[in-house]
């Protein structure tokens, strides 16, 4: 199985010695990364801060997993997820936790 993993989390997540709660820190609001992405995409990957805190940032590369953990409305779910992530890793957001390279389609 293929996993993600959120790159450089620490910058957007205080980690912290539980894993009960996860903070976002306020670097989140400085990178230009974040305001190329639609607000889908946004929500996508504040859900894989949190997944990626939960999973030791090793998060199961399933579009179906990570729709239904994030739990957003909207119409094609899975489908939709699978266009945000490939956006997140295109804008290296994400990794590919194998370290592979993968061609990530314009």
């Amino acid at each position: 199985m293929e996993y993600l993993k959120v790159t450089n989390l620490e910058k957007y997540q205080n980690l912290s010695k539980t894993k009960y709660y996860a903070t976002l820190d306020f670097g989140i609001l400085d990178d230009h990364k974040i305001f190329q992405l639609s607000n889908s995409e946004r929500w996508i990957f504040v859900g894989c801060i949190l997944l990626g805190s939960k999973t030791c940032n090793k998060i199961p590369y399933d579009t179906t997993f990570i729709h239904e953990r994030v739990s957003y409305k909207c119409r094609n779910g899975a489908r939709n997820t699978a266009k945000c992530i490939l956006k997140l890793l295109k804008l290296q957001l994400l990794c590919l936790d194998d370290g592979t390279e993968r061609e990530i389609d314009k």
